[in-house]
């Protein structure tokens, strides 16, 4: 049965529940690509192979070898409000 969308944000879809003092999200990404089910090996990984940080970290830097792995961008502004910080990060 496919999920129905309640209510999106940017990094959670709300999905109808039929108990209703419960509210379910899902990640975006498994809500519009996978059902609402989350990913369980990812196609990068060979037969066999387990799913883990060391070999999907091997899997990706043998499949993209001239791509960059991390980068740094510089924050342009750090605004903090009690507990809170807020900032805006430059280009990368």
């Amino acid at each position: 049965m496919p999920l129905k969308e309640i209510n999106r944000s940017t990094y959670a879809v709300e999905v109808e529940c039929t108990d209703a003092d419960t509210r379910h999200w899902v990640h975006p990404w498994c809500f519009d690509n996978n059902n609402g089910e989350l990913a369980r090996v990812p196609d990068i990984l060979g037969s066999g192979m387990e799913a883990n940080i060391s070999n999907l970290f091997k899997a990706a830097s043998e499949k993209f070898p001239d791509e960059k792995c991390m980068g740094t961008r510089p924050i342009e502004v750090c605004k903090v409000d009690g507990k809170k910080i807020f900032w805006k990060k430059g280009p990368l």
